[in-house]
């Protein structure tokens, strides 16, 4: 009986693995092989860290719609700034920044490793590694969140009820 039991757990991890691999492999061709492959990867993993800010900010408007709560979702450098357009946050805006454009469903944005854009400058201003950043776009709207010490922090928001 050990034996077998021990057969079925190789069995078992060699067939996990080798699902993983064609799973990890079939969305690696989805962004486009792995050349950008991997840097578009971090860009949708952290659409889940930009939707929880949003989220965070949507809740943080509902009780103090002044924004003034909403500001520990910015980068400390610009909270005050954006103070009164984080209100603006709304469910659709939600929606559109995390959802990707390839769903084909709308409203949606595209996500892009800032390093990648011409939008550097606002990773600059703020003493981030534009590496570290990523920009989301969903028609003229824009949200550009950068990855800190203290987590994602949102760098940049433009036009938040043009998503589309």
């Amino acid at each position: 009986m050990g034996i077998g039991c021990l057969i079925a757990s190789i069995l078992g991890c060699v067939g996990g693995w080798y699902f993983c691999k064609m799973k990890t492999e079939e969305a690696m061709e989805q962004l486009g092989g792995l050349e950008g492959g991997f840097e578009q990867l971090g860009a949708e993993i952290n659409r889940l860290s930009a939707v929880a800010q949003l989220g965070s900010i949507r809740v943080s408007c509902q009780t103090d719609p002044s924004g003034a709560g909403a500001t520990q979702s910015f980068h400390p450098t610009v909270a005050a700034r954006y103070q009164g357009e984080a209100c603006k946050v709304n469910d659709k805006t939600i929606e559109a920044f995390g959802r990707n454009c390839t769903s084909g469903q709308r409203p949606c944005s595209e996500a892009a490793m800032l390093s990648m854009t011409g939008d550097t400058g606002y990773a600059n201003a703020v003493g981030a590694d534009p590496a570290s950043c990523f920009s989301y776009t969903s028609g003229t709207a824009k949200l550009i969140g950068c990855q800190a010490a203290t987590g994602f922090q949102i760098v940049h928001i433009e036009n938040l009820g043009g998503v589309q």
